[in-house]
């Protein structure tokens, strides 16, 4: 093993560097020595990339939490074993130092999360199984999000709401254009439900369903109807919205208890 530091010049160093890997390529040479790294603080960035400067051959290392930013990637020549420039970068973003005693550090896998999907799934969450937006600020679920996690930072209430309307907006039209493709080959049915109580407004749930190709049955919850004429705007806007040539009610069954109608069965060019 020649030594690398007994060269005088960086480009001196990078080359005693490169005569330890005969016959191997410089990614070759970053694969085996990302394999073989054994400090934590490496933890924090995704594998490094290869950055060419003057001839010297240097790694990237890109910081986990802000993998788009810039202002975040820690250049180091190859040959340098360092880590305090990583370290420095890990301990002013994280923002502080874990205690030893600690079980779970916020160095070890699993430590880093994406912020963004944790929004996504916050929303997704209390949408799809008709949770209080307050949920995200239960102090028992907030305690569990900690005890995996010291650093986590959970959305409010209010940041919950705008995501579930974000999430909603951008659906609007990839569903449409979902269900214009399974039109092509097949049926797609709306169910409505229907709710009355004292001194609530009446209302109908809107799903549509379909059957994919290993028989299974696909439902998506459209939207919620007030009473009778909103239904009618809803049906309006759907056949112009998606294009349906016709819309044939079929099967329609009416109870006063339950105020229940079902199986809206359209398909374009029905005739």
């Amino acid at each position: 093993m020649k030594d690398v530091y007994s060269a005088g010049t960086p480009k001196g160093k990078d080359a005693a560097f490169k005569a330890n890997y005969p016959e191997m390529t410089d990614q070759e040479i970053l694969d085996e020595q990302w394999a073989k790294r054994k400090s934590l603080v490496y933890d924090h960035y995704l594998k490094p990339k290869l950055v060419y400067d003057n001839g010297i051959v240097k790694y990237g290392y890109q910081c986990r939490s802000h993998p788009n930013n810039s202002s975040c990637l820690i250049t180091r020549a190859r040959y340098d074993t360092a880590t305090s420039n990583l370290v420095n970068h890990r301990d002013s973003c994280e923002k502080k130092v874990t205690p030893p005693a600690q079980a779970i550090t916020a160095y070890t896998n699993g430590g880093y999360y994406n912020k963004g999907e944790l929004r996504l799934d916050g929303a997704l969450w209390i949408a799809h199984r008709n949770r209080t937006y307050k949920i995200i600020a239960d102090p028992e679920l907030v305690h569990m999000f900690c005890v995996a996690n010291k650093s986590v930072v959970l959305p409010s209430a209010k940041t919950i709401v705008r995501d579930v309307i974000r999430v909603h907006d951008k659906s609007i039209l990839v569903i449409a254009n979902y269900l214009q493709g399974i039109l092509k080959k097949n049926f797609i049915h709306l169910s409505f439900d229907g709710w009355t109580a004292s001194n609530v407004k009446s209302f109908f749930d809107i799903v549509v369903h379909h059957a994919n190709d290993v028989g299974d049955i696909v439902s998506f919850t459209l939207d919620f109807a007030p009473c009778v004429l909103g239904l009618i705007v809803f049906l309006y806007s759907l056949t112009c919205f998606t294009g349906f040539e016709n819309v044939i009610l079929a099967n329609i069954s009416h109870r006063r208890s339950l105020g229940v109608l079902r199986f809206l069965v359209l398909r374009k060019g029905y005739v």
